[in-house]
């Protein structure tokens, strides 16, 4: 039998989910969005943590996101790919609630603990 996840308060946040499209008729058709509540525990990244990210990545303020509930989603490029999940979150610079975009995910799974681990990115305020 395996034990949940439950050593940590999780806070329920809506997360945003948009389905992989696909062509119709020869048109490309975007996937449809769902959002769901999902349990999650938001912990800022430590700074040691951020000097192991590559040098591009340091610049943006990142959150480490723990969920006992839903697979959390990264972008998947290519054939059955998708977008990833985001949510919104307050920002841990000015308090101003921001969209966070899933990064990196994997699944912490052993004998006694399941759960998925993510690293979430602010989304730009600019374009690309």
């Amino acid at each position: 039998m395996a034990l949940r996840f439950n050593l940590i308060k999780f806070t329920n946040v809506q997360v945003t989910r948009r389905n992989a499209g696909e062509f119709v008729d020869g048109d490309w058709v975007e996937g449809t969005t769902e959002t769901f509540t999902a349990g999650l525990k938001v912990q800022p990244v430590k700074p040691f943590e951020l000097q192991q990210f590559p040098e591009s990545d340091r610049s943006k303020e990142w959150l480490k996101v723990y969920c006992n509930t839903h697979n959390l989603r990264s972008q998947v490029e290519g054939t059955g790919g998708f977008d990833a999940d985001s949510f919104q979150w307050d920002s841990i610079i000015d308090g101003v609630p921001y969209t966070f975009k899933i990064m990196k995910t994997y699944r912490f799974k052993d004998s006694c603990i399941d759960h998925w681990k993510g690293w979430a990115a602010r989304e730009s305020l600019t374009p690309n």
